[in-house]
């Protein structure tokens, strides 16, 4: 069997495991896969997700980090890379750190209306409601401005 095909057979078996809600076997496949390929950026995005969802936010954010500086700015999964470490910084309570990747994902092209929405939803499901109220204020500055 090929190293690819292993590859394949092994995140399509922890995309199973995970639809059952098998975390530690969902952890195994993404293992075995980072043994068989130390850059595989799928694999290492779903560990985040897991480490992000476990409560190992420093774990998780490195992981993002890591995603967003040797990931491609073209591949569809960038802009989901950079909403997950907002939000993981979110719920490690890292507003500061939430709030600048917000301003850095704004400043790179990506519509700046779309992902402060978006933000602002986060801010709201975590209970920053004032945090919230002060981006909502940015928008409305912006769109005057326009």
């Amino acid at each position: 069997m090929s190293r690819a095909y292993r590859i394949r057979l092994l995140l399509d078996k922890s995309d199973y495991y995970q639809a059952q809600g098998l975390v530690g076997e969902v952890e195994e496949c993404l293992r075995q896969v980072l043994e068989l390929d130390h850059t595989n950026l799928h694999a290492i995005r779903k560990l985040a997700e897991l480490r992000s969802l476990k409560g190992q936010f420093g774990y998780a954010i490195a992981l993002y980090r890591f995603l967003l500086v040797n990931g491609s700015s073209e591949s569809e999964s960038w802009l989901d890379d950079w909403k997950g470490l907002i939000g993981t910084n979110l719920k490690a309570g890292l507003l500061d750190e939430s709030d600048q990747s917000v301003r850095k994902l704004t400043c790179s092209g990506v519509e700046s209306h779309d992902v402060i929405c978006e933000y602002v939803k986060m801010l709201r499901s975590g209970g920053y409601d004032e945090r919230a109220q002060v981006w909502i204020q940015l928008l409305d500055r912006d769109r005057v401005a326009k």
